[in-house]
């Protein structure tokens, strides 16, 4: 993730890598920036800073605890259905942009659900983009 066409600093990437063995030909190893690691292994070979952690049903606790320390108070939460249903499923969030496009995608996991106000409604090509606000 970075900020591509637009103007500004790019964000800070945070990447959940347990055994630290993504390959190093990953473009997010190679965007402006920096990338945190969170993962088994004491180090990694390519993060800019690495938190070593266990992966266990509080493993997300402890990596928003040290985003708290570090000051970090606004996350953008990008990741398979299990990363999200964490989040979605205790609450740690206070809007959803989903996107779906006009295409059907045969096989693989559900996207998990959200409920909440409809902020926004956009169309894009094809594609329909929605903005959920939490309901608190």
């Amino acid at each position: 993730m970075d900020v591509r066409e637009w103007a500004g600093t790019n964000p800070l990437r945070l990447v959940i890598d347990l055994e630290s063995d993504l390959p190093k030909n990953l473009h997010l190893w190679h965007l402006e920036g920096e990338t945190w690691t969170f993962g088994h292994q004491p180090k990694h070979p390519y993060s800019d800073r690495h938190f070593e952690i266990d992966w266990d049903e509080r493993s997300v606790d402890r990596i928003l605890e040290h985003l708290q320390v570090a000051e970090i108070r606004s996350v953008i939460v990008e990741g398979g259905a299990q990363t999200l249903d964490y989040f979605i499923s205790r609450e740690l969030w206070d809007e959803a942009r989903i996107l779906t496009g006009s295409t059907p995608l045969c096989g693989g996991l559900e996207a998990p659900v959200v409920s909440g106000t409809q902020l926004e409604e956009h169309f894009i090509d094809q594609d329909r983009l929605n903005v959920i606000l939490h309901d608190t």
